[in-house]
């Protein structure tokens, strides 16, 4: 490059000089206004052709080409974000982190401690259970082992009782309902319990919620409100 940037300043308008090259170029158009009016003409030439230039259809494969790249690029960009872990280990991890920043969840500290003990466990499962059409807004998770004699049950949305009622969770094997805990839920229908289980999960095939006597049923009297399966 000699005193001034003559021969480089048309390859710095276009942007299609090395970092390297670029930055010396700046470096000297800050303190030379000869040059500074050369990238103007430049810029100015440079727009005009912008407008001068005849409309030409690009090759039929340029559009091919185009979204290849596009492809290969997403998914490099995709290999490089942080896969989403949608194993039942890592909802339950979610689940408890949502527990510990709501306090307000009707239920003991029982129920955090052994969700903390199944995020070690290497067959902990999370089962869904949804609401009926008598509790369409309500749903809940149940989160324990097949083979595990306790399980905790995790519900949002399900309506306030009075004080005589409460809700009773019953555990289902070949259509007979097998009576387990009351529990009672917070202004927004949140509760969490620990569900000790006779035998182990794995014994039954659904689990059931119901609003019962404050002191539980031998069998259901109210309508069922939550219920899902518990296949493995």
């Amino acid at each position: 490059m000699n005193e001034h940037v003559d021969e480089t300043i048309d390859a710095y308008c276009l942007g299609i000089l090395d970092a390297d090259e670029a930055a010396r170029v700046e470096e000297h158009l800050g303190a030379c206004a000869r040059c500074r009016a050369l990238l103007q003409e430049a810029r100015n030439t440079a727009g005009a052709l912008l407008y001068a230039a005849p409309q030409v259809a690009p090759p039929p494969a340029l559009k091919s080409k185009l979204l290849a790249r596009i492809h290969i690029l997403s998914a490099q960009a995709g290999e490089r974000q942080p896969a989403q872990d949608s194993s039942p280990v890592a909802r339950i991890r979610q689940l408890l982190g949502q527990l510990l920043d709501s306090s307000a969840s009707a239920g003991g500290d029982s129920a955090i401690a052994l969700l903390k003990r199944l995020t070690k466990a290497s067959d902990a499962q999370i089962w869904d259970v949804g609401g009926t059409n008598d509790a369409p807004a309500a749903f809940a998770r149940l989160v324990g082992t097949p083979h595990g004699k306790s399980a905790v049950l995790v519900t949002a949305g399900l309506a306030g009782l009075p004080p005589d009622r409460a809700y009773q969770i019953w555990l289902l094997r070949d259509g007979t309902p097998l009576p387990n805990l009351v529990f009672r839920v917070d202004q927004r229908g949140r509760a969490r319990q620990v569900v000790r289980v006779p035998g182990s999960l794995d014994r039954f095939d659904a689990i059931a919620v119901t609003p019962e006597p404050a002191g539980g049923s031998p069998a259901p009297t109210g309508p069922i409100v939550l219920m899902g399966t518990l296949a493995a």
